[in-house]
């Protein structure tokens, strides 16, 4: 079995007692940052990624779903956006992610305006010109009691 050019180890031979940073960093070659290890060893039952883009939220996700798959018996896994009530919450700005050049968010900020620029790079949710509905009006169409 190989991912992202990695071959891993057949779930039956897989046996290791560290955490799924290290693990995915002796298996898969990929070395998370600090904020990378925090959401891959995250124990709560749910993790919402608020990140940047290019901060390698899918890379993540489909590194921690592996993870699990081959180190838990039976091991179902589903990827979902719900509310955040009980979530582990791993925040990431452009300027968190060390494989983001000053220089490259610099022409990002004027190529795309302030606003956007919040939004995309630094995790804010700032109403732009183009928004349609209020984030209070979408706020409360969302039932918080799962």
């Amino acid at each position: 079995m190989t991912f992202n050019g990695a071959h891993l180890p057949q779930p039956t031979t897989l046996t290791f007692n560290g955490t799924a940073s290290e693990w995915i960093a002796s298996n898969l070659q990929l070395t998370p940052d600090q904020l990378q290890a925090e959401a891959l060893d995250a124990t709560e039952d749910r993790v919402l990624l608020l990140c940047t883009r290019q901060w390698g939220k899918s890379t993540i996700a489909a590194a921690k779903a592996l993870h699990h798959a081959l180190t838990t018996k039976n091991a179902f896994i589903i990827f979902a956006i719900a509310c955040k009530h009980h979530w582990k919450i791993v925040k990431a700005t452009a300027d968190d992610c060390p494989r983001i050049s000053v220089k490259f968010l610099a022409r990002e900020r004027v190529s795309m305006g302030q606003t956007v620029f919040s939004r995309e790079y630094l995790c804010e949710f700032v109403a732009g010109h183009q928004q349609l509905v209020s984030q209070e009006d979408a706020d409360a169409i969302f039932d918080t009691d799962f």
